[in-house]
């Protein structure tokens, strides 16, 4: 498993350019659709970091990766043997590439609705995020801990949802989290899965 990091800051005309020609015309018209264009450099750097981790990783031309969307929404390279998934928040994008199934998820660590949790995070893990399980008042007491291990939770639950390709759409409380990695990087939390 690879793991590439970008941020969006670092993203030059040019380069924005060159990768939106090598997009499907549908997948450009997506990105043009984007309303801001904070929302636009961030879907153009995760594009952008697949087709260079996967021309480096095989040795293809950039503009030779076809990338598609399954019938669930995932991406992946048509011609290409290798797996991988992007995700982005705040100013950095990322993609992991692996033989296998992958699915990574990036979130900057930020105030949230704490009580989210109880959506997605079973009783271990509403313990391992607020210390015990979570009365009224611990949903509205949040700290720089509590706000870590929120986002490592739901990082983990994403990342998974992306490897099956159903996203969010999945029993996100009884889902292993064993096999995933978890990664800290200057206030974000990154969680690849990839299926064994």
């Amino acid at each position: 498993m690879e793991l590439y990091k970008f941020n969006i800051k670092d993203l030059t005309e040019d380069e924005y350019e060159h990768y939106r020609s090598l997009m499907s015309e549908e997948r450009r018209k997506r990105l043009d659709g984007l309303r801001f264009e904070e929302d636009r450099k961030r879907s153009l750097c995760g594009y952008m970091l697949a087709v260079k981790a996967l021309s480096h990783l095989t040795g293809t031309a950039e503009n030779d990766i076809v990338i598609a969307d399954d019938k669930n929404g995932k991406p992946f390279a048509e011609n290409i043997g290798l797996q991988f998934s992007v995700s982005h928040s705040g100013e950095l994008a990322v993609c992991a590439v692996g033989e296998n199934r992958i699915g990574v998820d990036i979130e900057k660590v930020r105030e949230v609705n704490m009580q989210s949790a109880k959506r997605f995070a079973n009783e271990e893990e509403l313990i391992y995020i607020f210390g015990r399980l979570p009365e009224k008042e611990d949903f509205k007491s949040k700290n720089g801990e509590t706000l870590k291990h929120f986002f490592e939770i739901w990082t983990k639950k994403e990342a998974i949802g992306k490897t099956k390709g159903v996203g969010i759409g999945y029993d996100m409380k009884n889902a292993d989290t064993s096999e995933t990695l978890t990664y800290e990087n200057n206030g974000y939390v990154i969680t690849v899965c990839e299926e064994k």
